[in-house]
């Protein structure tokens, strides 16, 4: 049933010609070979609808595009590019983009690399996690820095490397980026490029809450402009039929605050870089966890003295390696000062973590040092805190 609707789909209903590529034919292709599970195939058949459309315009209209990164057009894009520090112009690309949004593990990723990857090889095209493209502007922006308007100059480089921008995850937390991201993409887009997204929230939910909100409210009605909205309402969660299995260990107290260990035990068990022994505490200290993983996602002490229980986790899992105070880079210069740290595993108290005005860098360059988080005396989380508990 699922492979006849996608062999119907899969026929170009305004030519009456058959599709010879795309994200529609290689979706079919994997479900056919068993690479595929069957799952809500009604709201997979919409974004792949909506993906495969995106797909033929930008076949179709690829000169116009500038795509070709080898092509003739590509060059004079340059000189446009050169010629707009003189004299500024508008030159939207011909196809509109595309935002999928949707809960967690409604396949919103896997279908946008299945997109990506179906494109052809010679085009101008990234495909990046958000926070990564994010960390990337905000270091060519400190290369910039004393130009009239950066943002302008950042915006032409990344469109002459890339014209067609796939982001994962596209999610605002960080007031810095919320505050440059509305003439970040208007100049992205005024230099042609087309932005794809997934998301887990709509773009008028975007920075809900957040620091000088009303700075960014622009950028979301550029955002549904330059972008169609496609929300994936699928009720399956696509994460839990595989066998893969993040293990978040939280351990409770009777009074107003917890303490919580969270250890990536799939991750680094499976990770090459971690040794045999690492990964034989790893095993040994999370096995008494395993029943009541299974069960609720979570396991839960009830006690006193829990900051010594957490404590002698977090040494079993050091092995005899001593905790000593690090320092991690995060960018631009800037460290992030970790309070204990060895074979991998930080231990923070909660204030020192998310009492701060961190951002995103900041815990992207924590976690690329560490792949296990000890974070103790986490409070009781509600709207009186709720920047604590967002961090």
């Amino acid at each position: 049933m699922i492979s006849r609707a996608l062999h119907t789909d899969a026929v170009n209903v305004a030519n009456g010609e058959l599709i010879q590529g795309g994200p529609l034919v290689e979706y079919e292709r994997r479900i056919a070979a068993g690479e595929l599970v069957d799952g809500d195939i009604c709201q997979v058949l919409g974004t792949l609808r909506q993906l495969q459309r995106l797909y033929d315009e930008l076949v179709e209209k690829a000169d116009a595009c500038r795509l070709d990164r080898y092509t003739a057009s590509e060059k004079a894009g340059r000189s446009r590019w050169l010629w707009s520090r003189f004299i500024p112009q508008s030159s939207y690309a011909p196809v509109k983009g595309l935002y999928l949004c949707g809960g967690v593990g409604t396949g919103k990723t896997m279908l946008m690399d299945m997109f990506f990857d179906q494109l052809p090889c010679n085009w101008r095209k990234k495909r990046i996690h958000f926070h990564d493209f994010m960390l990337n502007v905000h270091s060519r922006l400190q290369k910039h820095n004393g130009v009239a308007d950066p943002l302008e100059v950042v915006a032409g480089e990344v469109s002459d490397e890339s014209i067609l921008l796939c982001l994962d995850e596209f999610m605002v937390t960080d007031v810095a980026d919320a505050l440059i991201l509305n003439r970040l993409f208007r100049h992205l887009f005024s230099h042609g490029a087309i932005l794809v997204a997934t998301s887990n929230r709509a773009p008028d939910n975007l920075y809900e809450r957040g620091l000088q909100r009303d700075l960014f409210l622009p950028f979301i009605a550029l955002l549904k402009e330059r972008c169609i909205v496609h929300e994936i309402g699928s009720s399956v969660d696509y994460r839990k039929m595989t066998s893969v299995t993040y293990h978040i260990h939280l351990i409770y107290s009777m009074r107003s605050y917890f303490c919580l260990c969270v250890v990536m035990v799939s991750d680094c068990i499976k990770s090459s870089s971690t040794t045999i022994s690492q990964k034989q505490r790893i095993s040994c200290v999370t096995r008494d966890f395993s029943l009541a993983m299974q069960a609720q996602q979570g396991f839960y002490f009830v006690g006193k003295d829990l900051s010594s229980l957490l404590n002698e986790k977090f040494h079993q899992l050091i092995g005899n390696h001593k905790a000593v105070p690090q320092e991690v880079e995060v960018v631009m210069g800037r460290t992030l000062q970790v309070p204990l740290g060895a074979n991998g595993c930080a231990y923070f108290p909660f204030e020192e973590l998310c009492d701060r005005p961190l951002g995103a860098a900041d815990y992207f360059g924590l976690f690329k040092k560490f792949h296990t988080l000890a974070l103790e005396g986490v409070p009781t989380l509600g709207l009186h805190n709720r920047t604590a508990a967002y961090r």
